[in-house]
């Protein structure tokens, strides 16, 4: 009996491993984390909220604030301390180890995290039909999370997102029956029936989606850091006519990017970059991650992510007439020209580099009145909700106004959101110079604010004190 309590030590949870395809590459937390619910035969909410953060509250004494749900759990899979505190919490609870597999935290010393993961979950319809035929769950593989993978190395069609099959056919409520890759989360459909599959992709797309599944298999053994890459990338450099300038240009790269990235100890490229200068020196991302260039070419002419445009050759005296009608007409502007005739730019100026600057200004001049027509009706729709949110005596939240407004979503990004903040912030001076708000609207919002104290001031002063006086 000894013998056996030393072998296997009771957990609170299943200890369900992570699962890996035929090619080696892992099944995402977040797959894992809706598999681990279905196995206790509860939602993943419940999982979460109701066990998983008590335990965690229990042990250290702070929340977990971060959700799972809204965000099909981007902040379970990026290169993030939410990803780590995820699988630190599962490992303790489950007695798993290795779960940081199932996220980006094996490429954090080589990739930012800079859109590393999609905020949509996607799946490959063939590879779940193929689950379904075998007779097991379909699992959601991390790479169909990666934000640069846009199709499946397996079948090579488009990866398609999930949850936005159209209206339910019946009344369904999300809070009860427990949520499972292969199942539709909108209508419930086992195998995603309710969707179409996906075109096939192109060459490019397809070899970036084997360099990032070869990557993601590869991953638990490359070196920590990326000095193995840059050293070896510096000294290929060298043996290059056009250098790591050629190189960046070749891979559709800023310079200065690559630049920084080979001279700051900290720096790290995007996944992106990295699957891009790997087929312009024609290896695999994992030979340049871990400094293998002896394969790599000493002649790169591969091009990556850039379609030379076609310009064509047209009479001057065609290029000023247009630019004539176009100041006549005040919605065509220079950009309209130059994709009408297919010409650059220096053509235009050729033509007649007076009414050039002209038709320049006159359209900047109506871009700055429409930011300015924008903000101001921002401005109006952010006071006439606060207004009468604290006129029902509601707190003045993006949750509030949307509530308020019938439906209509106000997201943190929006303008009019951004100009909410400034009227209900207690530091409206700080709130102006993070959401860039202009300089009159800022005044619009200190009076506003200003107005507002004053209010509280002369209802404070009516209170129940002045009442009491003889």
């Amino acid at each position: 009996m000894r013998s056996l309590e030393k072998l296997y030590t009771p957990t609170p949870l299943y200890g369900l491993k992570l699962l890996r395809t035929s090619e080696g590459d892992p099944e995402s937390l977040h797959s894992y984390f809706q598999r681990l619910a279905f196995a206790h035969r509860v939602t993943p909410h419940h999982l979460l909220h109701k066990f998983v953060a008590w335990r965690h509250h229990e042990r250290t004494g702070y929340h977990m604030t971060f959700a799972s749900g809204a965000d099909a759990g981007i902040r379970m899979l990026g290169a993030t301390k939410a990803a780590q505190r995820f699988c630190t919490e599962f490992t303790i609870l489950n007695g798993v180890k290795g779960l940081e597999l199932g996220t980006a935290l094996t490429l954090s010393g080589h990739c930012s995290t800079q859109e590393l993961v999609t905020p949509a979950d996607r799946v490959c319809l063939a590879c779940v039909q193929e689950d379904l035929e075998i007779g097991k769950a379909s699992f959601g593989r991390l790479l169909w999370r990666l934000a640069c993978v846009r199709c499946c190395p397996r079948h090579g069609c488009n990866l398609v997102e999930v949850g936005h099959c159209g209206p339910m056919p019946f009344k369904f409520d999300r809070r009860k029956p427990a949520k499972l890759y292969g199942v539709c989360p909108a209508c419930a459909s086992i195998g995603y029936k309710c969707l179409t599959r996906g075109e096939e992709a192109g060459p490019e797309e397809l070899a970036t989606a084997v360099l990032c599944r070869d990557l993601l298999v590869a991953a638990p053994h490359l070196p920590s850091t990326s000095e193995a890459a840059k050293s070896a990338f510096r000294e290929l450099a060298m043996t290059l006519e056009a250098g790591y300038s050629g190189v960046a240009k070749n891979a559709n790269l800023n310079k200065s990017i690559l630049a920084r990235w080979l001279n700051a100890p900290d720096a790290r490229l995007t996944l992106p970059a990295i699957i891009a200068i790997a087929k312009v020196l024609e290896v695999t991302a994992v030979q340049f991650l871990r400094g293998e260039m002896t394969s790599a070419t000493r002649e790169p002419t591969r091009t990556v992510g850039r379609q030379k445009r076609v310009f064509t050759t047209s009479d001057p005296a065609s290029l000023k007439a247009a630019l004539e009608a176009a100041l006549d007409s005040d919605s065509t502007s220079a950009a309209d020209i130059l994709r009408t005739f297919k010409v650059d730019k220096k053509a235009l100026r050729r033509a007649d580099p007076v009414l050039l600057d002209k038709l320049v200004k006159r359209r900047t001049q109506q871009r700055a009145e429409q930011i300015q027509k924008r903000w101001e009706d921002a401005y109006d729709r952010a006071a006439s909700v606060a207004l009468r949110l604290r006129a029902l005596g509601h707190r003045v939240t993006l949750q509030a106004a949307s509530a308020l407004e019938g439906g209509n979503r106000w997201t943190p990004t929006d303008v009019h959101s951004r100009v909410l903040f400034a009227l209900a912030s207690g530091n409206v001076e700080k709130t102006i110079r993070r959401h860039f708000i202009p300089a009159d609207i800022a005044d619009r919002c200190r009076k506003f604010v200003a107005d507002r104290e004053a209010t509280k001031a002369q209802q404070f002063a009516k209170g129940p004190v002045s009442e009491c006086l003889p």
